[in-house]
């Protein structure tokens, strides 16, 4: 007699069915599921794209692209914040595009290139970075010269260069090439080598202050590292107090230490009193005929080294 094993069914009744039976079924159970595993790597099957991913269109063209962006802000899957998470980042900023997607050769409806208006592609980025440093986009220089978002940043770079401190310098190199210039000079800010980037006075994105400049005015920008210039001085020197760059250039001169003419000629554009003899722009005026000794050289800083200003009882002159 064949060996019987008892099975409950729906009704809880007993039905006797045999071994060999059962073991045959589980045993094709065991086959189909093998054959369908092996015929879905065969097919290169991967982890099935979820509906809402709109973006699935666009990666199965744009691979590498795809695969830079990863790595960046914007392809950040935890960020719930990023567009990602709000159902696609490609077609958040490059818009939903359709009728690219059905013929490659229509373009997107948002295009990051030169031909492109500025204002269509700077409005992209601008619908997620709103205020902290982009409050005052719209009024910008940047912006009324038409110079849109994509035109300095990279945002399929792993490592945006304007971003990064020793590479900032050369994408705004790009168009202010006056300041590339004065860069090279004899004395100048360390904007090249990365320890003191555009950014760290100027706010691309534009501010309240001139020259998009991160402070207020230029001398508050220039005291957030010069703070023993700013005073308050019993004996101030008004040039000083005033502006900086009355007497210095920022981005580089021939004269240090950045100063937009060399002594004495610099304090003569202010200076001059006969008495001292301190206009020396002839020979006229060198000694022994009017101009002091002391004029010469180093100059005027001989005796007046406190230029910015001097809190010594005697030192209405500055010299000490």
């Amino acid at each position: 007699m064949a060996e019987l094993l008892l099975m409950p069914d729906v009704c809880a009744a007993r039905r006797l069915v045999p071994v060999g039976t059962l073991r045959a079924v589980l045993h094709g159970l065991c086959v189909l599921l093998l054959l369908t595993a092996v015929s879905a790597f065969a097919q290169g099957a991967k982890e099935p794209v979820p509906p809402d991913n709109a973006d699935a269109k666009c990666v199965a063209c744009h691979f590498k692209e795809a695969e830079a962006i990863k790595v960046t802000r914007h392809g950040v899957i935890g960020d719930p914040r990023g567009p990602v998470a709000h159902g696609g980042a490609c077609q958040s900023c490059h818009g939903p595009s359709q009728e690219h997607a059905q013929n490659a050769r229509i373009k997107p409806a948002v295009v990051f290139n030169r031909t492109a208006p500025a204002e269509k592609r700077s409005q992209a980025c601008l619908s997620c970075h709103q205020g902290a440093k982009t409050m005052h986009w719209a009024g910008a220089a940047h912006a009324r010269n038409d110079v849109a978002c994509d035109s300095c940043h990279k945002s399929h770079r792993p490592a945006d260069p304007v971003k990064v401190a020793s590479t900032q310098a050369g994408v705004c190199f790009d168009c202010h090439k006056d300041v590339r210039a004065a860069t090279l000079r004899l004395s100048t800010h360390p904007m090249r080598s990365g320890w003191m980037p555009c950014s760290s006075c100027h706010n691309a994105h534009g501010s309240v202050g001139e020259a998009e400049l991160v402070r207020a005015s230029v001398n508050q920008t220039c005291y957030a590292c010069h703070a023993e210039k700013r005073g308050p001085f019993l004996w101030p020197h008004q040039p000083s107090s005033e502006n900086c760059s009355n007497c210095h250039d920022p981005h580089g001169t021939n004269n240090a230490p950045l100063l937009v003419s060399r002594m004495p000629y610099l304090c003569s554009q202010c200076h001059l009193t006969p008495q001292h003899g301190s206009n020396l722009q002839s020979g006229s005026n060198l000694p022994p005929a009017v101009g002091g000794a002391s004029m010469l050289g180093a100059s005027c800083a001989n005796c007046h080294m406190k230029v910015h200003g001097s809190n010594h009882p005697s030192g209405a002159t500055l010299t000490r």
